[in-house]
């Protein structure tokens, strides 16, 4: 489906729309220089709806990249009051901090325990919300557990289900992966299994967002260090292969448009919300650049050079050694999939990041900071959305 069958424009909302959600973070709510989704009337949200402003459910945000969505979802107006951060472990560090500091509510959920205790804790953390952006259902670990992610989103799906009632739907959106249907990758198989079981439920409505690959994955110690110390992209790809490239950050501002567009059409009784009752799948990206392309922007934004390395023997280690990753190396080599940015673009002004801006917005000129930084709450949340 194409992204212009799938949502509606958005610029038909914004008369709808008056004063942005009023966060803990001002700084990062908004944008200083580009036409955002709300204006800045003085009208108060809550006159937009029948009853408070609605919460919603995020779940696999409270670690890693996951801070970065949240970030998104700041940057469209909601509140951390109004979010709903599922994890299994709330006492970690992380998870306190986000209490404590911003205000986002926190659930112990454990999606492999099957018990009623923690199935009553879904259940409750799901009651009274909206919607739900599902970031991910599993660990970011070299080794995919199949099967591991579909099984959780049975869960999760059968506690939604009690939820709703009569024609009612409950609105998830899933952070999942651009690939064609041979893609031959167990980790985009698994965000696609959770597609098939949550479009299994007649009362789920499913917005699938589908990643290409994450601009944060070059932060990690595979790539950065190569990249700033020795002047070295090492990808497996040809230097002329264009690389699709998506922003975490623009997942969450995507998944937070979309749910609150639902919301407002639903709380308006507007005719348009019968369009919108179906599943939808959208492949996601910010930029395309080749991988020359890529190292060439790697070299200005740290002010050194920078070349592109198609590292084949490192993918022949991968093969050898770490098979889903050498899964993902092949895939990048092969993927005809493609994503339509300017379209894109069209549905969603302002909101989607191109990889220049993504490094400025990072610092990645900066030495000092690493793919750990991407844990600091003070820093991520409290860091504007241009610099």
């Amino acid at each position: 489906m194409s992204v212009a069958t799938a949502l509606a424009p958005l610029s038909s909302l914004n008369s709808q729309l008056s004063k942005p959600f009023t966060t803990a973070l001002p700084a990062a709510s908004f944008f200083e220089d580009e036409e955002v989704f709300f204006s800045d009337d003085d009208e108060d949200i809550d006159s937009i709806f029948n009853g408070p402003p609605p919460s919603i459910v995020v779940i696999g945000a409270t670690g890693g990249t996951g801070l970065r969505a949240l970030q998104g979802l700041l940057d469209v107006g909601w509140e951390p009051s109004r979010i709903r951060l599922l994890t299994r472990n709330p006492d970690a560090p992380l998870c306190q901090a986000l209490r404590d500091k911003l205000g986002f509510k926190i659930f112990e959920v454990d999606f492999d325990d099957k018990s009623d205790e923690n199935s009553n804790r879904l259940r409750m953390a799901l009651q009274g919300c909206s919607g739900c952006y599902v970031h991910a259902l599993g660990s970011d670990t070299r080794k995919v557990k199949k099967g591991v992610a579909g099984d959780r989103a049975r869960s999760l799906a059968f506690d939604i289900a009690s939820q709703c009632y009569g024609n009612n739907k409950f609105h998830v959106v899933l952070n999942s992966a651009a690939g064609e249907p041979n893609h031959g990758v167990n980790r985009i198989q698994e965000m696609h299994n959770i597609e098939r079981v949550c479009n299994e439920w007649k009362n789920i409505r499913l917005t699938s967002l589908r990643a290409n690959l994450f601009m944060e994955e070059f932060w990690k110690t595979y790539i950065r260090p190569s990249v700033c110390n020795k002047g070295k992209f090492s990808f497996s790809v040809p230097s002329d292969r264009s690389i699709h490239l998506t922003s975490v950050r623009d997942m969450g501002k995507l998944a937070g448009t979309v749910l609150l567009r639902d919301i407002i059409l639903k709380n308006n009784d507007s005719d348009d919300s019968s369009s919108s009752s179906s599943s939808r799948v959208m492949n996601v990206a910010g930029d395309v650049l080749t991988a020359e392309e890529i190292a060439a922007v790697f070299a200005k934004a740290q002010d050194s050079p920078c070349r592109h390395s198609s590292g084949r023997a490192s993918a022949w280690f991968c093969r050898l050694f770490f098979r889903d990753l050498y899964q993902i190396i092949r895939f990048y080599r092969r993927t005809t999939e493609t994503t339509d940015i300017p379209k894109l673009q069209q549905e969603f002004p302002g909101l989607l990041t191109d990889f220049k801006s993504f490094l400025d917005e990072t610092d990645w000129g900066n030495p000092d900071l690493s793919y750990a930084n991407f844990t600091d709450v003070d820093r991520l949340l409290s860091k504007s959305p241009r610099p």
